[in-house]
């Protein structure tokens, strides 16, 4: 059976080499993969396109999951769901600070899609590893849940400085 890789991410995310290392770490001594992702132009998905296809020699394929947005605002949401029905071995998450500015939900958090897909994927037990931006310094932050670590929720919550219920 092929390892299956979950990545999301933001559609601003430009870091490649965050990616592109956190899917060799994936990779390594796995044999065939497939990447899963949701096929956005831009950001983390297109990172994982481009990352696929410079390796598709070793065995590795792509999967891609767009929004049908002709359902509306809510399709990026359903398709998240989707994707995290269909089960991976692992979840990589590339999660930026909301930038919207007219986003009804108060104080720092992560995007929306993102931080949805990877809390989707940490409730169906699905590893997560997430790279996180902390607010304020620009750093990046390694999340990871399994093995006992705290839910992802609770992690992005003691990030972002808010009180967890």
């Amino acid at each position: 059976m092929s390892n299956r890789v979950l990545v999301t991410g933001s559609r601003d995310w430009k870091n490649l080499d965050v990616l592109r290392d956190a899917l060799v770490q994936a990779r390594y001594g796995s044999g065939p993969m497939v990447v899963v992702h949701g096929a956005c132009p831009s950001g983390a998905d297109a990172i994982a396109s481009w990352w696929v296809k410079q390796y598709k020699h070793l065995g590795i394929t792509e999967e891609r999951h767009p929004a049908d947005w002709s359902q509306g605002r809510s399709a990026g949401f359903a398709r998240n769901a989707d994707m995290v029905k269909l089960g991976a071995a692992t979840c990589i998450a590339a999660v930026g600070l909301c930038v919207k500015p007219r986003c009804p939900h108060r104080g720092l958090h992560g995007s929306h899609g993102a931080t949805h897909a990877a809390m989707l994927a940490d409730e169906a037990d699905i590893p997560v590893v997430a790279f996180v931006v902390k607010p304020g310094s620009g750093e990046m932050v390694r999340l990871r849940t399994a093995n006992g670590k705290p839910r992802l929720k609770a992690q992005l919550d003691e990030l972002y400085g808010r009180v967890t219920a």
